[in-house]
């Protein structure tokens, strides 16, 4: 059994902050919201988020027992029935609370539709880890067809977060896992990507889980034993500490890891390379454009 109620547009539906409770007698200019028997609503296939902690469902059941859904589900028709578009937390709470049926609004859309939905409000309530997102991402690409620009146009982010949360994919299992679970941050999975043996990155990782290392120390790490190459028999030329800074600013201004790689001439002047790290042909163009920009 379905009734029908008016409410508020899309762009309010997937608000991270609702201020009213919907009412299936409220009416009033906008978006056409039904209550849906729970039975009748599938989950999304292609939900971005894997993982829920069932303490915030149960916290989150009791808001609902006691206030209500705030924000309806959004679904698409499917057979006889529905499938979830966006909002699997307030569907698995609203379960646990008692609800028969939960306020929807129905949309027609196709999977890439379904999925920038989904991750769009995701997104908006903060609620994908960066794994998850950059899944989302490579999902959105694999199975569609978008480039990196159209991820980022689409989904509203800039080119380079999409960049960026991409390299995460390179990651071994265990440091993603970290991430997941908050043991270590984005600015720790960006500095050991830089690091190009999966022994050494694990190696970092548990210092920085174990002895509870910044970022910056970590990266510190890292280029002590990336930076510090030398040439001939075995000796290891050390990079100067006036070049410390023009590495750390270049790194900034790049967004990337980027090594020098001295060598020492015979009257003691230092020359060497400049190596900058890129994890796609759009990493490239954006590094390229950043250089041009600057000469030009």
């Amino acid at each position: 059994m379905e009734r029908k109620a008016l409410g508020r547009g899309l762009a309010a539906l997937i608000s991270s902050k609702p201020e009213v409770e919907i009412s299936p007698q409220e009416k009033g200019e906008g978006t056409v919201i039904r209550m849906v028997s729970l039975e009748r609503i599938r989950p999304n296939p292609s939900q971005p988020r894997k993982t829920f902690r069932d303490e915030t469902i149960q916290e989150l059941a009791a808001s609902i027992q006691s206030k209500g859904i705030l924000v309806p589900l959004i679904v698409s028709e499917r057979g006889n029935g529905y499938e979830l578009i966006s909002g699997e937390r307030r569907l698995r709470a609203a379960k646990i609370a008692g609800l028969q049926e939960v306020p929807v609004v129905i949309r027609q859309a196709d999977g890439a539709e379904k999925l920038e939905l989904a991750l769009i409000e995701n997104i908006h309530r903060e609620d994908l880890d960066p794994v998850e997102e950059a899944a989302t991402y490579s999902l959105l690409m694999e199975q569609f067809g978008y480039t990196q620009e159209g991820v980022a146009d689409r989904i509203g982010r800039d080119r380079s977060t999409v960049a960026n949360l991409l390299r995460l994919l390179k990651l071994p299992i265990k440091i993603k896992e970290a991430l997941k679970a908050g043991q270590v941050t984005m600015g720790h999975a960006r500095a050991l990507l830089a690091v190009p043996e999966i022994e050494k990155q694990l190696y970092f990782l548990d210092k920085v889980i174990g002895e509870g290392w910044s970022v910056r120390e970590l990266e510190r790490r890292i280029t002590n034993q990336r930076n510090y190459l030398g040439r001939g028999k075995g000796r290891i030329v050390p990079l100067p500490a006036s070049l410390s800074g023009i590495l750390d600013e270049m790194r900034r201004i790049l967004g990337t890891q980027i090594q020098i790689v001295p060598a020492r001439r015979k009257k003691g002047k230092f020359y060497g390379k400049i190596l900058i790290d890129y994890y796609s042909e759009g990493d490239l163009d954006r590094i390229h454009k950043i250089i041009v920009r600057s000469v030009s």
